[in-house]
């Protein structure tokens, strides 16, 4: 056999095996989903019939609010309250905070089973039946979430029912949380559960530009108050961060009223993130003051 005549039939008998390769792992993949499915159905059904319930009648809200504003802070009390579920940010484009068993959160198929249907997953899995001890429901959403286009349903849906409550929680200071956001980028720790677990409480002052801080403000007061104004005829309970940085129970107390539960004692497992003022936290602090100072935006430095 000549050589021309062998190496035709090896390239023959090698395209074959990779084509048997390609013919394998497109098999697969349908029947590895299938699995991936099955298992994430069965784990779902057993987290449903454990806590679950047929109780309907309680009392729907959201917290309404935007990142680095104390929402885990509040979200965890209030989900501590014997008669209070309060889940996390169940719509956050790259998990599922609550309303799931925790091994499912940054599952694949949970997050692509959520956005097929964010208003279903919010009827079915957050506003589904509950305990029956259970007298509010609710869960926290970023504005930014709402911006999504595959929430486009969702936001729609929570905006003609009126009967949802609406906690507007709001942080006055937004050159604090633009701090607190980029601290949080660089350390990637975004919560402190209170363990000591964060490597470094107080990090070194921040340079930030005044065009970035412009920015920032413009975009989040452009957000709150499209949503604040989309909300309208629901009722609204307003909070602001620094209230309950300067009495937690105080500031909670008239929540509890609202949503229709007993006045009760709640847990507070995270907490601040950096004792120092801001003015500490930005090495250019007098430069950003005195640039925003007379402007719309002069509250949120101080």
């Amino acid at each position: 056999m000549s050589q021309t005549s062998r190496a035709g039939r090896e390239r023959v008998v090698l395209a074959s095996s990779q084509n048997l390769r390609v013919a394998i792992s497109r098999w697969r993949r349908p029947l590895e989903w299938w699995r991936e499915r099955r298992v994430f159905q069965d784990q779902l059904n057993a987290w449903r019939s454990a806590s679950g319930g047929s109780n309907d009648r309680y009392q729907k809200f959201l917290i309404l609010t935007t990142a680095r504003s104390g929402s885990n802070w509040l979200t965890a009390a209030l989900n501590s309250h014997a008669q209070i579920a309060c889940y996390g940010e169940v719509f956050h484009p790259e998990a599922i905070y609550g309303a799931l068993p925790r091994e499912l959160r940054s599952s694949r198929i949970a997050l692509n089973w959520r956005d097929a249907n964010p208003a279903r997953f919010l009827r079915n899995q957050v506003y589904g039946g509950k305990a029956d001890c259970l007298r509010a429901c609710g869960f926290k959403i970023f504005y930014e979430h709402l911006e999504r286009p595959v929430n486009r349903r969702l936001r729609d849906v929570l905006v003609r029912d009126a009967g949802i409550k609406v906690l507007s929680l709001t942080r006055q200071c937004l050159l604090a949380s633009l701090v607190s956001h980029k601290r949080a980028q660089i350390s990637r720790e975004w919560i402190d559960i209170g363990r000591g677990e964060l490597q470094s409480r107080d990090p070194k002052p921040l340079h930030l530009g005044v065009e970035e801080c412009e920015a920032f403000f413009r975009r989040k007061t452009e957000l709150r108050n499209r949503y604040l104004g989309a909300f309208s005829r629901h009722s609204i309970l307003h909070l602001k961060y620094e209230d309950l940085a300067r009495d937690f129970d105080q500031a909670t107390a008239p929540i509890f009223a609202w949503l229709g539960v007993e006045a009760g004692e709640v847990k507070q497992r995270t907490k601040k993130q950096s004792a120092g003022s801001v003015a500490e936290s930005v090495s250019n602090y007098d430069e950003i003051q005195s640039h925003f100072r007379g402007t719309e935006f002069e509250s949120f430095v101080d």
